[in-house]
């Protein structure tokens, strides 16, 4: 939540001290808020990400973190901090899904050996909100297992449309975090060792308009 590195590293260490750990294998930076109480609070917004990626790069440094990442970071910022960064990004967690298949990101990412992970391969149908203790269920939310060319790909390949949403992230080299209560859904989720799409299923997944 912060961008000084002062808050950071103060931060991270209550973090490890709860964890009961040296050091965390990942940690990301969402996008750093302009109403945070520090020093950089007034900053412009790329000024702002170039400073929170250098405490980043700081704790990297002192080993408590063993990679650095952004989320929720377009091209634009991404290419701005990596012209002045001493330490690359690692790790860059997005919003990917069959409506928003960010081609040119993950381009972007694969040219410069950037791992992608996706937060949201089913999209956003229900959103739990802890401190209002309710779920915003966008009932007008596209249904992706009903999009026509999930389900023709899913009977082709004998799959369920779950597990084609899946792999159309995975099959392209992007880490997905996914999570489940029901023993079977998580027990499908699985199920996806292998390569299974073709080139031409991913050109009609990527074909299917923005939403």
């Amino acid at each position: 939540s912060y961008h000084h590195i002062g808050l950071q590293l103060s931060q991270l260490q209550e973090s490890l001290k709860r964890l009961n750990t040296s050091y965390v294998d990942l940690l990301l930076v969402e996008q750093p808020p302009s109403n945070q109480p520090d020093a950089c609070n007034h900053a412009k917004s790329f000024e702002r990400k170039n400073v929170c990626h250098q405490g980043l790069e700081a704790l990297y440094g002192l080993g408590l973190a063993k990679a650095i990442g952004i989320c929720n970071w377009s091209v634009g910022e991404m290419e701005r901090v990596r012209a002045i960064a001493s330490v690359p990004i690692h790790v860059a967690q997005v919003e990917c899904h069959i409506y928003r298949p960010q081609l040119e990101l993950i381009a972007y990412c694969e040219k410069h050996k950037i791992i992608v992970i996706s937060d949201g391969f089913i999209g956003s149908p229900a959103i739990p909100i802890p401190f209002l203790h309710k779920v915003i269920d966008f009932f007008d939310y596209p249904n992706m297992f009903a999009e026509p060319v999930v389900v023709e790909i899913a009977d082709k390949h004998k799959k369920t449309p779950a597990q084609v949403l899946l792999h159309y992230l995975l099959d392209r080299y992007i880490g997905v975090i996914y999570n489940s209560l029901s023993p079977d859904r998580m027990n499908e989720n699985l199920d996806v060792s292998k390569s299974l799409l073709i080139h031409e299923d991913i050109t009609r997944l990527n074909a299917i308009p923005y939403r």
